[in-house]
């Protein structure tokens, strides 16, 4: 049920009751004060300076009748809920309440709402750059036949994972010194990432 269908509703009993029971006076009175207890439930509709005074309320005049609406949406029903208590609130507030009418009724301070913390994710680059294997020693060897031969190596960097010399892995032929012949070793690595070196890096030696 929307607010303006309560305060209706509210508006309607209070019309019957004026109507069936009671006094002229003493009806009009209890719709003003309905009226004004469902304003401080629902700040609507707005109540005037008749109708606190139907409801038997002394001191409310045009000039301060927004500033005591405005203090009274601030509390709850069961605090005006009565003739008596608001009379006595209106009493009670003396000189904060009786004051030209420019000067506005003093709200809290809104609490600042923090602005939200925004997480700077970094942008990851993926590594797409082959590392590279340096051989040690020449390219081509030459050896006699019979004689012993023991591989120069290589090294590998990458540019991210730094030196990886140690993931090389060796390949192709056996050099066998009692057998003339050319013989190729190949050397891969790969990274990481799964970047691996193309074409693979090889030294030929031949056993003459």
């Amino acid at each position: 049920m929307t607010k303006i269908v309560k305060y209706v509703v509210t508006l309607v009993v209070g019309i019957v009751l004026f109507l069936g029971c009671g006094s002229n006076e003493e009806s009009k009175e209890k719709v003003a004060m309905d009226k004004i207890i469902y304003f401080a439930e629902n700040a609507e509709p707005i109540p005037t300076v008749e109708d606190y005074e139907l409801a038997g309320v002394v001191g409310v005049t045009e000039l301060l009748l927004l500033e005591i609406n405005q203090v009274i949406s601030n509390l709850s029903k069961e605090e005006v809920d009565t003739k008596e208590e608001i009379q006595a609130l209106i009493t009670a507030l003396g000189e904060e309440i009786v004051v030209p009418a420019s000067r506005p009724v003093p709200k809290p301070t809104p609490t600042p709402v923090p602005e939200p913390v925004l997480e700077v994710i970094p942008e990851v680059i993926p590594d797409t750059t082959l590392p590279i294997i340096t051989l040690i020693g020449s390219e081509i060897v030459t050896i006699a036949k019979g004689t012993s031969y023991t591989d120069a190596g290589a090294t590998a960097k990458d540019d991210v994972d730094g030196d990886i010399t140690d993931k090389i892995v060796l390949g192709g032929d056996t050099v066998n010194t009692n057998a003339r012949g050319t013989y190729i070793i190949t050397y891969t690595v790969k990274d990481k990432a799964g970047n691996e070196t193309l074409p693979r890096t090889i030294r030929v030696v031949t056993v003459q």
